[in-house]
């Protein structure tokens, strides 16, 4: 009985599945990876994370979940419902954690992940533009990841799920943290708490619009009422990311506009 239930679980995860229906990511929903085929996991040991793939061979993730560990340690998961099967995996050859960064709390939980090859495009698998602005305060953002449905919940393996909460203004944001919220940092949550990331979703994405706004770095507990989810602000940091990038000898990212604009000049040099 046991080996035919675990034979079941192998095919349903590794066909991209259907989503347990009473998963929650603390007040979310679970979300097939080709509405958010950017999404990676970043598995460091044994231990999970999430990132967002920024070019086929680069990832964002959050300092804190591979600062202790040499890249031949990182593998990264893309184009799957699960962290821990299916879809394509690479290998890291080279990690950039930000200089600055001391612990996720003192801000700068930013690192970029080159992979030994490009994952191959898909309908599961794509990349994502940051943001050129920060958004407004009240703004609505979508986190996602495959980390704990609960602060209180045991690990095991979790489909894919996202949550919609709200920036919040760093002055009232502050009010919880006691001025730990610095300029490169942004917290976003809700009302009377009960939606969140939570642990294993840390380095996840945080999007406005389709586009990196943030990566998921800290809070106390998950989804408490008086402490909202703590992100690393992209803006903040987009000119260090296009200086590594070039340093790794891939080319910058831009807005969406101009990476349109260069696809469509790619494409008439590739026909002509």
């Amino acid at each position: 009985m046991w080996k035919k239930l675990l034979l079941v679980l192998f095919f349903v995860e590794n066909c991209l599945g259907s989503p347990e229906e009473e998963d929650r990511i603390v007040g979310g929903s679970s979300l097939s990876i080709e509405f958010r085929k950017y999404q990676v996991a970043v598995l460091p040991g044994d231990f999970v994370c999430g990132g967002a793939l920024i070019k086929l061979d680069c990832v964002l993730t959050a300092a804190h979940c591979v600062n202790n560990f040499a890249p031949n340690e990182i593998t990264v998961r893309a184009g799957s419902n699960f962290a821990q099967s299916g879809g394509q995996i690479q290998l890291v050859t080279k990690k950039i954690v930000h200089p600055n960064y001391v612990t996720s709390s003192t801000g700068y939980d930013i690192s970029l992940l080159k992979l030994r090859e490009e994952f191959t495009e898909s309908s599961y698998i794509g990349v994502i533009n940051l943001v050129s602005t920060m958004p407004d305060v009240g703004s609505p953002i979508i986190v996602s990841g495959y980390g704990l449905l609960s602060e209180d919940a045991a690990f095991r393996r979790v489909y894919l799920q996202s949550v919609n909460v709200a920036i919040l203004s760093t002055s009232k944001c502050n009010t919880s943290y006691q001025g730990l919220i610095t300029d490169t940092m942004f917290c976003a949550g809700v009302i009377g708490g009960g939606k969140d990331a939570c642990q294993g979703d840390s380095g996840g994405p945080a999007t406005f619009n389709d586009e990196l706004v943030g990566i998921i770095s800290f809070g106390k507990g998950c989804a408490e009422e008086y402490y909202p989810g703590v992100y690393t602000k992209i803006t903040a940091f987009v000119d260090w990311i296009n200086k590594k990038l070039t340093g790794l000898g891939s080319a910058k990212v831009f807005t969406l506009c101009f990476s349109e604009a260069v696809n469509v000049v790619k494409f008439v040099l590739e026909v002509a």
